[in-house]
């Protein structure tokens, strides 16, 4: 126990040193550091340094695009079991995506009940500790209006976490087109003040109309992604109607081609 309590203790004091030095590479490493860190002191019971090391792993996870007020449920999420080798293809891939700021996709699949939501749910967690924001979504079986989903409220909850770092005027000035856009296929927009003064887009023919949409959408992914490093997940894929699909395509080939 003694050594494993000072490898914790030097893990600790080296994410916190990495911590204080700044700087968004120094940040991943930090929170990979803080994370086993805090995994070896749980495995010991030791609360002072549990408390300790989550003290520290909270100035250090933002409140992530779509993860918003989740960095607590994440610092108290159980020990992650299973799945070791997917979870490290995926964790690799992640990291050389944002270091070479390239585009990876992969497609997690299998029977119901294996693990892909909790696989996903850590990979976003280790994600977040990367300074990587993440974005969310779930298909729903029972959606009546299935077309698009989970990609406007997707969207829209990106949309919100951008209002809280910039003004509507900025937000107008980068994301304007595809405000209107959007707002041509969710005019109850109009509502939320950050489309105020925002009109929608004028129709199109009905195929005009969807590729704008998906261009519309492929565009503001590369700008947030431009910003900061993004990781989307979208769940049940399976449930999603073609339209939905064929924006996917759509945005996988774009990116593949980038």
């Amino acid at each position: 126990i003694g050594p494993l309590a000072a490898g914790g203790g030097s893990m600790l004091e080296l994410g916190v040193s990495l911590l204080r030095a700044g700087g968004r590479e120094r940040q991943g490493e930090a929170g990979r550091r803080l994370q086993d860190a805090l995994g070896v002191f749980q495995k010991l019971g030791a609360q002072l340094e549990v408390q300790r090391a989550k003290r520290e792993l909270a100035r250090l996870l933002p409140a992530s695009m779509g993860l918003a007020d989740s960095s607590e449920g994440m610092l108290h999420a159980p020990a992650f079991v299973g799945r070791a080798k997917e979870l490290e293809t995926l964790e690799l891939a992640l990291a050389h995506a944002v270091q070479h700021k390239e585009n990876r996709f992969f497609l997690v699949t299998g029977e119901t009940g294996i693990g892909k939501s909790k696989l996903l749910e850590e990979l976003a967690r280790r994600a977040v500790a990367r300074s990587v924001a993440v974005l969310t979504g779930s298909f729903r079986r029972e959606a009546t209006d299935a077309s698009y989903q989970p990609f406007v409220p997707l969207l829209r909850d990106c949309l919100s976490q951008l209002e809280n770092h910039e003004s509507h005027a900025a937000l107008h000035k980068q994301h304007g087109a595809t405000l209107s856009v959007i707002l041509r296929f969710q005019p109850d927009l109009v509502q939320w003040e950050l489309f105020r003064g925002i009109a929608p887009a004028f129709p199109l023919s009905p195929t005009e109309d969807r590729f704008r949409l998906f261009d519309a959408v492929g565009s503001f992914l590369r700008n947030a992604s431009a910003a900061q490093p993004l990781l989307i997940i979208l769940e049940n894929l399976h449930w999603a109607d073609q339209p939905t699909l064929m924006l996917l395509q759509f945005l996988v080939q774009e990116a593949a081609e980038a």
